[in-house]
């Protein structure tokens, strides 16, 4: 496997940026695209297996990155979302995670107000039953009266209320993550998080503009 020799670009933006459209509009137009949340049938957060997909085994599902990575061109960069060590209840493996921490961050930003319009519009048409049981699996990582307020918002189906704090919880995730992370950031931009096409193109150009990428 030649992973070693490939270069990395980590898409990284908060919870509902729209990093997942953005990558497949990407690979659309010719980009070298690792997609993990399509491998793993997962996408992200505690609220990524809605949907009843059944997941793949570790086994298959490492297997399944590395077919993807042999099929890249050491030459050209290759596009990944920034991801936490697991997606459902597969773990990226660890040789993927240290290559990736050698690779440059993306880092995108977008308003709260279209990230939870973003949100709203994935999640809202799931049953409420199945949004509650989601949410109680961080019910241990939140305070006992925000938990009671995002179960109170989702029971009367007032999802702005719910993301809203829900976002509070994800977006420290993600902050505490940018910190940590080892990878370099290459460039940081505003984004209108209303086209992934047009803000792929738009992080396209801006990559590629700069020197030595």
């Amino acid at each position: 496997m030649k992973s070693g020799q490939l270069q990395f670009l980590l898409i990284f933006g908060k919870t509902g940026s729209g990093k997942s459209e953005i990558l497949r509009c990407l690979q659309n137009k010719g980009e070298q695209v690792l997609d993990l949340e399509f491998l793993a049938k997962h996408n992200g957060s505690v609220f990524g297996g809605l949907g009843g997909k059944q997941q793949l085994s570790q086994e298959v599902f490492e297997q399944a990155i590395k077919e993807r990575l042999d099929s890249f061109h050491p030459d050209r960069p290759v596009w990944v979302e920034y991801e936490s060590n697991y997606l459902g209840r597969l773990q990226i493996p660890g040789w993927l995670m240290n290559e990736m921490s050698r690779g440059k961050m993306i880092v995108l930003i977008v308003s709260a107000e279209k990230r939870i319009k973003r949100i709203i519009r994935t999640y809202s048409e799931h049953p409420v039953d199945k949004l509650l049981n989601a949410a109680s699996k961080i019910r241990h990582k939140l305070n006992p009266k925000k938990y009671r307020r995002i179960r109170r918002s989702i029971m009367e189906q007032d999802y702005e209320t719910a993301v809203s704090l829900l976002l509070t919880y994800y977006d420290r995730i993600y902050e505490n993550a940018l910190k940590r992370s080892e990878a370099g950031i290459l460039v940081e931009m505003e984004i209108s998080g209303d086209s992934p096409e047009g803000d792929a193109i738009k992080i396209a150009e801006a990559v590629s503009s700069i020197q030595g990428v």
